[in-house]
C-alpha cells in the first residue's frame, strides 16, 4: 500500500504538554484524554470502538480490557508505527490461560487515512479521535465529518484536539505551537463551530468539555477566560439510522490489514463465571480458619465480608464492581454450590458470607444451628470419656499437625 504522505500520524508516545517549559499536569493530560475515552465507551456500554490516528496502540490496549467489547479497531496513517507496535492489540499469553472474557472480541489494527471510506468501518458503535484533527492538513481534515459522522454513523464520537487559549501558559508567542507537525491549534470558539457545523449536517448532538488544568486556575479561568490544555467534544446520534439508499457508498476495503485477530473466551454463562469464581475466593478467605481448625481441634467461624471479594481481580471484572451480583448469585444457588454458608448482616449494614470450618472435616460446613448441636455433642462425648482437654483428643487420634509448618503456611 502507497503511505499517504499528506496526513501525518498524531504523536502518542507521550504528552507533549508535559515537555513544554516544565509545565506538569496531574495526572497527566494524555491520561486523563484516555482515561475520559474509556469512561465513555464503557458509560455508553458500546460493542464496537474505532481509534483514528492510533499510532502506538496505546488506547487500544484501554479500550481491550473492556470485557464486554466485541470489535476494536484502530487506524493509523503511519505503517511503520504500527508495525512496530500492533503486537498491543493482541492477547497476551495470560489470557489463553485465565480467558477474563465472556464474548469473543475481533480485533484489527489498519493502515490507512482517515479521508477514505472503507466498509469495514460502517456502523462501529464509537469512534475516537484522540489529538488527531490538528494533524491533518485542510484537504483530509475537511472529509473527517463526512467519514465519521456521515459514513460510519457511530452511536457516540469523540474527539480531542488542543486548545489554542491555553498555550498563553507554556509562554509560547502568537501563532506558536505545541508541536512542529501541528497545523492549527484551535480556541474553544473555532472548535465549537466545527463542531456545530458537523452536528447541523449530519444529525448528532455534542457536548465539549475542558481537560487539564494546572493548580493556580481559578474557576472562573477554568470555566470561562481560558479552559483546559486540551478540549473534547462529546457526539452523540441524534436521528435514527438511514436507510440503504440514503447512505455514503463505501470506496471499498482501502485499508491494509496490520493485524487481525480473535482473542480466546471462555464459553460458560456469566452466572457460571461468577459462581466458580465466588467459589475460589470462598476457599482463599477461609483457609487460615481452615489451619486453625486443624490446630486447635475446635470449629472456626469464618467471616467473609461481600467488599473483601472486589480484591480479586478477575471476579471484580465478572460483577463489575457491583457486590450487589455477589448477594443475587449467592440466592439463587445457595442449596447447590454454597451450602453451609450464610449471609449475615450487621449492625453498621455490612453484609459478609459466614461459613463454620470444622477440623478435619471435608463435608460442607454446617451453620451456627448445627454448630451449637456439634459442641453439645462434644462436651458430652467429652465427659463419657472424661476426656476435658481437646488437645488430648488431638492427639489421640493420631491428628499431630507440625505447628511450625501450619504458621509458615498461615502467615503465607
Amino acid at each position: 500500500m502507497t503511505e499517504n504522505t499528506s496526513e501525518p500520524s498524531a504523536e502518542v508516545d507521550k504528552d507533549d504538554e508535559e515537555s513544554v517549559n516544565n509545565i506538569r499536569f496531574s495526572p497527566p493530560v494524555f491520561r486523563q484524554r484516555y482515561s475520559a475515552a474509556l469512561d465513555v465507551a464503557k458509560k455508553s456500554k458500546v460493542k464496537s470502538v474505532a481509534d483514528f490516528g492510533c499510532a502506538e496502540c496505546k488506547m487500544l490496549i484501554m479500550y481491550k480490557n473492556i470485557l464486554n467489547l466485541e470489535r476494536l479497531v484502530g487506524v493509523d496513517i503511519d505503517q511503520e508505527l504500527l508495525r512496530l507496535h500492533g503486537y498491543r492489540a493482541k492477547p497476551l499469553m495470560h489470557e489463553f490461560i485465565v480467558k477474563p472474557r465472556n464474548i469473543q472480541l475481533h480485533a484489527q489494527v489498519f493502515c490507512g487515512s482517515i479521508a477514505n471510506l472503507d466498509d469495514r468501518l460502517r456502523d462501529v458503535d464509537m469512534v475516537s479521535a484522540i489529538e488527531l484533527i490538528e494533524h491533518l492538513y485542510p484537504d483530509v481534515l475537511e472529509k473527517v465529518p463526512k467519514t465519521i459522522f456521515g459514513f460510519i454513523r457511530p452511536k457516540v464520537a469523540l474527539i480531542t484536539t488542543p486548545n489554542g487559549e491555553f498555550n498563553k501558559y507554556f509562554g509560547f508567542s502568537p501563532g506558536q505551537f505545541r508541536h512542529w507537525d501541528h497545523k492549527f491549534e484551535w480556541s474553544r470558539e473555532q472548535f465549537k463551530q466545527w463542531c456545530d457545523n458537523c452536528c447541523n449536517k449530519y444529525g448528532y448532538d455534542v457536548e465539549i468539555s475542558q481537560i487539564g488544568f494546572l493548580g493556580f486556575q481559578s474557576k472562573e479561568d477554568r470555566e470561562q477566560v481560558t479552559g483546559g490544555c486540551s478540549q473534547m467534544a462529546l457526539f452523540t446520534l441524534k436521528h435514527q439510522q438511514l436507510e440503504e439508499e440514503e447512505r455514503i457508498k463505501s470506496d471499498g476495503q482501502l485499508y491494509e490489514t496490520i493485524v487481525d485477530v480473535l482473542y480466546p473466551f471462555d464459553e460458560r454463562s456469566q452466572t457460571q463465571r461468577i459462581i466458580h469464581e465466588m467459589s475460589y475466593v470462598i476457599s482463599r478467605l477461609t483457609r487460615e480458619s481452615e489451619l486453625l481448625a486443624e490446630l486447635v481441634y475446635e470449629p472456626q467461624k469464618a467471616v467473609m465480608p461481600l467488599e473483601k471479594f472486589l480484591e480479586f481481580p478477575i471476579l471484580k471484572q465478572q460483577i463489575e464492581g457491583d457486590v450487589q451480583m455477589l448477594e443475587d448469585v449467592f440466592k439463587l444457588r445457595a442449596t447447590a454450590e454454597f451450602a453451609g454458608i450464610e449471609l449475615v448482616c450487621d449492625e453498621s449494614g455490612c453484609k459478609s458470607f459466614v461459613k463454620w470450618i470444622h477440623p478435619y472435616d471435608n463435608s460442607p460446613s454446617e451453620t451456627e444451628e448445627d454448630f451449637n448441636q456439634w459442641s453439645s455433642e462434644q462436651v458430652a462425648e467429652n465427659t463419657d470419656t472424661n476426656q476435658c482437654s481437646t488437645v488430648d483428643v488431638w492427639s489421640n487420634n493420631a491428628r499431630q499437625v507440625d505447628e511450625a509448618d501450619v504458621k509458615i503456611e498461615m502467615g503465607s
